[in-house]
């Protein structure tokens, strides 16, 4: 049981942070410019 747990952990945080990545990627490309402009 505790391999399956610690399988399963690691896969969601692999995922999750898959798609934290997939987001920014996303918001960089649709914004660009102006993020960088907003963060400076």
């Amino acid at each position: 049981m505790q391999v399956n747990v610690g399988k399963v952990w690691r896969l969601s945080i692999f995922y999750m942070e898959l798609l934290r990545e997939a987001l920014l990627t996303l918001t960089r490309s649709s914004n660009g410019r102006s993020q960088k402009f907003s963060l400076q």
